[in-house]
């Protein structure tokens, strides 16, 4: 089998960007270049990677399961590029970190930033990957440390565990419920439920809580915790969050109340053990640790007035 960088290229392009056109504006080559491309890799994989539908390269889940061994050689020839380059400008080392979307916020930014005041010349690659992502490239790429919600099933990690931090109700402002000191899932009977989707460790969680409760008017199911708020805020239903680090930032919009019986969520580092930790991730470990504990304490000081 003779599979040649270029075919793979213009296979991680058009995955990408899901148009031949803009897979071949991404490699300054043309439509026809980028189709023979494909239709060469297939016939050397004699894998059927993409349906042809109304004119449109449709992914088979072949090209699914394909894309993530082409992601992991790309980050890989990626990252000797730019060792590379950090060496010949003289830089003091670089820092690999994946998050996942719900701890990219602004913890991380902060955390950042007060590294790089301590640490002017080391470099930050920062990506921010679903969860099992972030676990699959700690594991194989080289990245440093990874923030995620537990559990962690990868018994080739170590972890540092943040905080297990209750769930909350959100409710729109004003709603009828939002005097309570607490809110229970059979109080929720009868409101339109925003949850996340099934399969997401969260929902089951959260479903456990709310087995005896059926009669909800509806779910709606989102994959993203702004969109969550947003639809509270607009009055569409209520939901079960933990919490994120721009949660504060809906309190003018929405409602908090806690949930019981209690919910917990865990955070953590989790970082590669088949290596010595460097300097730079002990560090910016640290400094997360401290950014992590001062934005809890004001959580719980808004929560609690």
């Amino acid at each position: 089998m003779r599979i040649t960088i270029r075919q793979v290229e213009a296979f991680h392009a058009l995955m990408e960007v899901k148009t031949v056109g803009g897979a071949a504006d991404m490699m300054n080559i043309s439509q026809p270049a980028v189709s023979r491309l494909i239709s060469d890799l297939e016939a050397e994989t004699k894998l059927r990677l993409f349906d042809r539908i109304q004119g449109r390269l449709v992914p088979t889940a072949e090209a699914e399961e394909l894309l993530i061994e082409v992601e992991r050689s790309f980050v890989g020839l990626e990252q000797i590029r730019q060792t590379a380059t950090y060496l010949s400008n003289n830089n003091i080392g670089v820092l690999r970190i994946l998050a996942m979307p719900s701890m990219s916020g602004d913890i991380l930014c902060e955390s950042v930033a007060r590294f790089k005041r301590a640490h002017p010349k080391v470099d930050i690659l920062w990506e921010t990957r679903p969860k099992q992502r972030v676990l699959e490239w700690l594991t194989y790429q080289g990245f440093d440390l990874g923030f995620i919600t537990l559990p962690c099933p990868d018994k080739a990690l170590g972890k540092k565990v943040l905080t297990n931090m209750p769930c909350y109700c959100i409710l729109p402002k004003g709603h009828r419920l939002s005097d309570k000191d607490y809110i229970t899932a059979r109080d929720l009977e009868d409101e339109n439920m925003i949850t996340f989707p099934l399969g997401s460790e969260i929902r089951h969680v959260i479903d456990k809580s709310f087995q005896e409760v059926n009669n909800h008017k509806s779910r709606i199911e989102v994959r993203n915790i702004e969109t969550v708020c947003s639809l509270v805020a607009k009055g569409t239903g209520a939901s079960i969050l933990y919490f994120f680090d721009n949660l504060q930032d809906w309190m003018d919009k929405i409602d908090i109340r806690p949930f019981k019986p209690d919910i917990k969520i865990g955070f953590a580092i989790v970082y590669p053990q088949s290596r010595i930790m460097s300097r730079n991730a002990r560090d910016f470990m640290d400094i997360y640790q401290t950014v992590h504990a001062e934005r809890m304490a004001h959580f719980d000081q808004i929560i609690s007035h």
